[in-house]
């Protein structure tokens, strides 16, 4: 698998959600995301002909948790 490349467009965004998410609190009662560091923040987007763009802490291990049932529903037809 190709490392994903970066995006100074996403850096940017990245850092400005930094600004908010510093505000929220970890799901704790989730034992997964209990342990997870409440500053990591990355986004990924792979695009159908194999080509990948990424900023943040794309290089931690991450819990989808409920984020994923979004994932799912946009992935219905």
């Amino acid at each position: 698998m190709m490392p994903c490349q970066s995006s100074d467009e996403l850096k940017k965004l990245v850092k400005e959600a930094r600004t908010v998410t510093k505000h929220g609190q970890v799901a704790d009662y989730i034992p997964a995301l209990g342990k997870v560091n409440a500053h990591d923040l990355s986004i990924a987007i792979n695009y159908p002909d194999g080509r990948c763009i990424s900023a943040g802490d794309i290089e931690r291990k991450i819990s989808l948790q409920s984020i994923s049932k979004v994932i799912s529903l946009a992935l219905q037809k």
